[in-house]
């Protein structure tokens, strides 16, 4: 939890600073970094996650304990690799058509999918 906190803190400052409207979560896993980050900074949020189950238990918690998040905290299922670019694009103009100006982040984007997400 404290990770998920400290991390949250920092993204909410980045984004402040950059006017980011929305984040790209890259490996939301079962979305505790995307709902807080709705939840405390009112950020919508794109979760991009490569396993089924876990977005199905992302959805049960949202449904469970945050269900003021539905429509704001989507998730999606999507091996993140260099050629997502078009795939993520098209995910945040099907789920969040006004938003413009995008954070990308990684709590848990772990070697090869650093890189990936810093080529991206």
């Amino acid at each position: 939890m404290h990770e998920i906190l400290s991390l949250g803190c920092i993204v909410n400052t980045i984004c402040k600073d950059h006017n980011c409207d929305l984040v790209v979560d890259i490996g939301s896993g079962l979305g505790y970094l995307s709902h807080l980050l709705f939840i405390k900074y009112g950020y919508s949020v794109l979760g991009l996650e490569a396993k089924k189950d876990f977005i199905e238990l992302a959805y049960k918690n949202q449904h469970k304990f945050y269900p003021q998040a539905e429509g704001s905290v989507i998730f999606c299922e999507l091996y993140v690799s260099e050629n997502s670019v078009a795939d993520i694009q098209n995910l945040v103009t099907m789920n969040f058509s006004s938003k413009k100006k995008i954070c990308i982040v990684g709590l848990h984007s772990c070697a090869d999918l650093s890189i990936t997400v810093l080529k991206i």
